[in-house]
């Protein structure tokens, strides 16, 4: 899985080894749901296609709800219904005749990185992002859309996008909350609700 290039969840049957294969990205873009019952496995990339089957009970599971109120997420590969299992970010699982076995395909490289000045760590950070925003601009055909609000993160891939669009004489369209006029919605403290104003001064640098 280390070959494959960009997002992706798999479901692989291995004739051979008679086994079931399933992966998901490393960040797990992707959803992968699968149901164990007996020597028979089914996998779908949401857990109501699996629910379909009446041999798959249609139950939540109490202990994941406590699990979500507590923490605001299920246990590692669990999900919210009975029986129904996540295969985790960066992970496979196999299912075959010897169980079930769960690997992780994926680690970060975790080595401190040691820089003598803080200019080279900002330098370091650019080439990353603009790495990882260069490496999502690849397409077949068509236009490039991006989201871009009034926050930090979307303004600094979209304006990077955009700068490496350019150099190719190519362009890029944002996305944006803005809302109709009339009277505004009650928002929680500290948000944006119309973001066009930001929005448009970032775009305006471009």
């Amino acid at each position: 899985f280390e070959r494959i290039y960009g997002v992706f969840a798999v479901i692989a049957w291995d004739r051979h080894g008679r086994r079931l294969i399933m992966a998901r990205d490393a960040l797990g873009e992707r959803p992968l749901f699968y149901h164990v019952e007996g020597a028979l496995c089914s996998a779908a990339s949401m857990p109501d296609i699996l629910l379909a089957d009446p041999q798959v009970t249609r139950a939540p599971d109490p202990g994941q709800y406590r699990q979500f109120l507590r923490m605001n997420t299920f246990a590692p590969g669990c999900s919210a219904f009975q029986g129904i299992h996540v295969v985790r970010p960066g992970h496979v699982v196999t299912v075959g005749t010897a169980g079930i076995e769960e690997k992780l395909w994926w680690k970060p490289d975790l080595t401190p990185l040691q820089l003598p000045e803080q200019a080279g760590y900002e330098a370091a950070l650019g080439s990353a992002l603009e790495a990882a925003v260069a490496a999502c601009l690849h397409r077949t055909a068509g236009k490039l859309g991006t989201h871009l609000s009034s926050g930090f993160d979307s303004t600094a891939i979209a304006t990077t996008a955009a700068r490496l669009l350019a150099a190719r004489g190519d362009s890029i369209t944002a996305f944006v909350a803005a809302p109709r006029s009339g009277p505004g919605r009650t928002m929680a403290t500290r948000h944006i609700a119309d973001e066009s104003l930001l929005a448009a001064r970032t775009a305006a640098m471009h």
